[in-house]
């Protein structure tokens, strides 16, 4: 995936990929892994970052602390826990560094911790030069592994509301869940199919129970009997049914600005 640059000041892109793949880019450099589990009896691990683009290639490092709170919404907060070295890295045009990475007296727990490594690229403005840059930054998602893993999930809620599916999904397990796909099935007459709605999932950490909403087309759910609303995660798949009433297909009114 590439990132432009534009000529807005002060923009930063902050990427949070929950990312599948071997490699992660952005804009002109790219990271391998693109997570990384750290085994608590060997709390060790390396990244490469490679220079991509035409320039060379400057990015600074930050670890943060990573917990959700009760509604499920990310929180970061500064940490000393995880170590890595170099913080600050100059990559010459098509090549490579490693970043080494720790956990400094990790303490055994029975349930995962998480953190967050921000990648950043530091923007260099050459002499005469008039577009400004964009820093671009990236997020990879760091755990630290439980002896042993127990994961478990479970959909505790479902309800069609103001033309969305409304659906909570919490993690009882100990280590994090992450939902790959959330796909809701609109059946009508004779269990025919009348339309299909997927979104992106994210992250449920340990004991967290999160929301997600999937707007639904309004024709086609006025025409459905019921919906049929699964996840998919690195674990599974669950499935939830949710009955359909036609006057909670209406989506809310938007609010319509006048001009003065």
């Amino acid at each position: 995936m590439g990132i432009r640059r534009s000529v807005l000041p002060g923009l930063l892109a902050a990427l949070w990929w929950a990312a599948s793949g071997p490699q992660l880019e952005a804009g002109a450099f790219q990271v391998v892994p693109v997570y990384v589990y750290l085994e608590a009896g060997n709390p060790r691990a390396t990244l490469t970052v490679s220079n991509t683009g035409e320039e060379e290639l400057t990015v600074q490092l930050q670890a943060m602390r990573w917990s959700q709170d009760e509604q499920g919404r990310d929180r970061l907060e500064p940490t000393t826990d995880l170590v890595f070295f170099p913080r600050l890295v100059k990559i010459g045009v098509g090549q490579e560094r490693i970043v080494r990475l720790g956990l400094d007296k990790p303490q055994p727990a029975e349930t995962e911790t998480a953190y967050r490594l921000f990648i950043r690229e530091l923007p260099v403005a050459k002499p005469g030069e008039t577009v400004l840059r964009v820093a671009i930054e990236i997020s990879l998602p760091v755990f630290l592994s439980v002896p042993k893993p127990r994961p478990q999930a479970a959909i505790s809620g479902a309800q069609l509301r103001q033309g969305s599916a409304l659906l909570q999904v919490l993690n009882t397990g100990n280590t994090h869940l992450l939902l790959k796909k959330i796909r809701v099935i609109g059946r009508g007459q004779d269990d025919r199919e009348e339309f299909v709605q997927e979104a992106m999932g994210w992250y449920v950490l340990p004991g967290i129970e999160r929301s997600f909403a999937v707007a639904l087309p309004q024709d086609s759910c006025q025409r459905c009997r019921s919906l049929l609303v699964s996840i998919e995660s690195e674990e599974g798949s669950l499935e939830r049914t949710i009955e359909v009433d036609p006057a909670q297909c209406i989506p809310p009114p938007t609010e319509s600005r006048t001009r003065p």
